[in-house]
């Protein structure tokens, strides 16, 4: 991939697999091959907010640019501005809070179907793919895998 800084227009992607617009009007689209997210500003300059291109898991705690992700496939901005992103191979649901720092909220990594009913972080998924939140502020999550909708009740 390529074009931080510059316009969108002449920025490169691999894959770009989901999208959503934040209040602002700024586009974020999650690249699948590249395993980055992408803004595209109002002003339409694209920048990196998450990952590094370098497929696989880590970063928890730091700068999500600086992480590692697997796939993303699907994002959601949740109420508060902060970012979701499904990291799908990892099998995980990451957040970028506004401040830039990611984590995960929901999955250990390992494939299954089990956690329903106890803390999100506990919970194992298979591939994730699409997330929305509905109105009573919960994240719906589309597992592949398992072929489920799952709900992650807050706070997030």
């Amino acid at each position: 991939y390529s074009g931080d800084g510059g316009p969108a227009t002449a920025a490169t992607m691999d894959a770009p697999t989901a999208m959503v617009l934040d209040d602002a009007g700024n586009l974020y689209v999650t690249d699948a091959g590249t395993s980055v997210v992408r803004k595209i500003a109002v002003d339409g300059t694209i920048s990196t907010v998450a990952g590094t291109a370098e497929y696989g898991f880590a970063g928890d705690g730091g700068p999500a640019t600086a992480a590692r992700l697997a796939r993303p496939d699907g994002i959601a901005i949740g109420g508060d501005g902060s970012i979701y992103i499904s990291d799908r191979l990892n099998s995980r649901i990451r957040k970028v809070a506004t401040d830039g720092v990611i984590t995960t909220v929901a999955g250990t990594g390992m494939k299954g179907m089990s956690g329903d009913g106890g803390p999100a972080t506990a919970a194992a998924f298979g591939y994730v793919s699409r997330l929305a939140f509905d109105l009573d502020g919960g994240l719906l999550v589309s597992d592949q895998t398992n072929s489920c909708i799952r709900k992650i009740v807050g706070p997030l």
